[in-house]
């Protein structure tokens, strides 16, 4: 991670910095020419803290995603085939670490869900970011090379009761 300061800390400093520029605009008829220049070094400083905000916020979202899908270990899809993609039956079977008061630590503990409809969200982005691979081939051909559109297609089919076909 390169930003080692908050996301909190540079909105503080942006807000300081507007309320700088705001003063110093107000100032701009009174003063002149000094007080251009310092409007124009603000401005620059606020551009400067905003990209860092931005950097920073992206950062912190890379952290939670990365801290919530830490405790998974393992992901599969078992499933029986059906007429279709729709009517197939899918089991998925995930490890998660929870924490077990009665040894006092985190373990990975075996979790079972009938269908992707009951599958926990952060096991579900597990499975489509994590471990692609583990995802059915007969869902992966809905939108080969991206299993997100792939799982939109599917999901919508599933609402729906039928698939429409994947428009590029």
């Amino acid at each position: 991670m390169k930003n080692v300061r908050s996301s909190a800390a540079i909105v503080a400093e942006i807000e300081a910095l507007r309320a700088d520029l705001r003063k110093v605009n107000a100032a701009v008829d009174i003063i002149g020419k000094p007080a251009v220049s310092k409007v124009e070094q603000i401005t620059d400083a606020l551009k400067v803290a905003q990209d860092k905000l931005a950097d920073a916020l992206a950062d912190e979202v890379v952290e939670a995603r990365n801290k919530r899908l830490s405790s998974f270990t393992d992901i599969r899809v078992d499933y029986a085939r059906g007429n279709s993609v729709l009517s197939t039956a899918f089991t998925i079977h995930y490890n998660r670490s929870s924490y077990d008061y009665r040894i006092g630590m985190s373990v990975p503990q075996s979790h079972k869900c009938n269908g992707f409809a009951a599958l926990d969200d952060h096991a579900f982005e597990y499975l489509l970011n994590v471990k692609p691979e583990a995802i059915p081939a007969e869902i992966l051909a809905l939108a080969p090379g991206d299993p997100h559109a792939a799982f939109d297609v599917y999901l919508a089919g599933k609402r729906r009761g039928y698939l429409k076909a994947l428009v590029v």
